[in-house]
């Protein structure tokens, strides 16, 4: 026998145990896992694109939105406050990658 065959297992590899779930991976998981605080959420590229795309390079300005965000009781409230407050403000495409990236992110806020 070769040394292959010897130490061969048949168990299941993690790959083939998370494989079995179908239309779920671990990175869709982790991706839409509940956020306990925006700022600390949001990567530095996404920080950078946020501030450059929606706040139109004002970085004092995405900084206080984020913590007017936080002090937010829902989401809802959260979003209402992006929609009729910072889209008009900023005249942001509220259909646009950068927008929905940052609702998609408050959806997640627990």
């Amino acid at each position: 026998t070769t040394l292959n065959e010897t130490y061969q297992s048949h168990l299941p590899t993690l790959n083939d145990q998370h494989g079995q779930t179908e239309g779920i991976n671990l990175a869709d998981l982790h991706q839409n896992a509940p956020i306990q605080n925006l700022a600390a959420s949001i990567s530095l590229n996404q920080k950078f694109v946020f501030i450059n795309k929606l706040f139109n390079g004002d970085s004092s300005a995405y900084n206080e939105t984020l913590q007017l965000l936080e002090n937010c009781n829902t989401t809802e409230e959260a979003i209402n406050l992006l929609k009729y407050k910072y889209a008009p403000k900023y005249q942001w495409n509220l259909n646009s990658d950068e927008a929905d990236e940052l609702i998609d992110i408050l959806k997640r806020k627990a």
